[in-house]
């Protein structure tokens, strides 16, 4: 059983937690994910099970959209519900023109600096292990990229005074340090509310499956499916090319007749290898993984 599950992840289970239910369930452990989600998220979470757990470093760097509360009046040392409250202000003015402009402000490519609770590492140290141990730490600022990021509801009042964004992000994207960062830009603490994610790559929410459903193989995505983004050549016909992949060997690109960095090769319905253009030693493609 080889392939990806799009799974929709409730609130209250670590993304460690689903892959052991699948685990379980399916009655194999090669089981892994792409892009961790934290405990009090939901949404979609994709699941690699079998041998395409090769595929996640392929599948890795794919953007993701989320819709996240905005939580106005306060900040926390988490930046969500989960910390201790670090500032707090019982008074302001929310105007929706300010906010919008706010948002706009970090589209594009950003400098984010990550919370101290995450999972980062910073001289061979996780963060949050400095963080419970009350040690202060130089948190290294890195790139990433807020391709949409829209406001889409109106300011409003339940448990706390709150507004929903959506966003769509690059890997590595902390949406706790986005909505901290969008109060320092308004001069107002906030922190992060309720977070769903609500795409990961070509997997959306609609199409997520519950962790309640008991035939999860049905809902299997094949790893050609999987890999559908990226541009492939088929080799079924093709004896000398058959016999040059088994084996790992380099590709001409005259050969292939395509130009592309990264090549999924087929033989029909399987997928045969992944390889990489290399321009600089070999000027050709080269195998970076083999299924045989």
């Amino acid at each position: 059983m080889n392939g990806l599950l799009n799974v929709y992840k409730p609130s209250g289970m670590t993304s460690h937690d689903v892959v052991q239910h699948i685990r379980r369930q399916l009655k194999i452990k090669q089981v892994g994910h792409l892009g961790t989600l934290d405990p009090l998220a939901e949404g979609v979470l994709v699941v690699a099970v079998g041998s395409a757990t090769k595929l996640i470093p392929f599948l890795e760097d794919s953007s993701k959209s989320y819709v996240a509360e905005v939580i106005f009046g306060f900040s926390t040392t988490t930046y969500d519900l989960e910390g201790d409250i670090t500032a707090q202000k019982d008074e302001f003015i929310f105007n929706k023109e300010d906010f919008d402009s706010a948002l706009n402000d970090f589209l594009g490519d950003i400098d984010q600096i990550p919370p101290i609770y995450s999972a980062i590492k910073v001289n061979g140290r996780k963060l949050y292990d400095y963080a419970r141990s009350n040690q202060t730490v130089e948190i290294p600022s890195r790139k990433v990229r807020i391709n949409k990021l829209e406001r889409v509801s109106d300011y409003y009042e339940d448990d706390y005074k709150k507004v929903k964004i959506e966003a769509d992000v690059s890997k590595g994207t902390y949406i706790r340090s986005l909505c901290k960062d969008i109060g320092d830009r308004l001069g107002v603490p906030t922190c992060m509310g309720k977070l769903i994610r609500t795409r990961c790559g070509n997997h959306c929410i609609e199409n997520a499956i519950n962790l309640n459903e008991t035939d999860l193989e049905k809902y299997i995505i094949t790893p050609l499916a999987a890999l559908s983004h990226l541009p492939s050549i088929d080799i079924e016909n093709n004896e000398d090319l058959i016999k040059k992949v088994n084996n790992g060997m380099k590709l001409s690109p005259h050969v292939l007749d395509v130009e592309a960095e990264l090549l999924v090769v087929k033989c029909g319905n399987s997928l045969k290898a992944i390889y990489k253009f290399n321009s600089e030693d070999i000027k050709g493609y080269q195998a970076v993984r083999v299924w045989n």
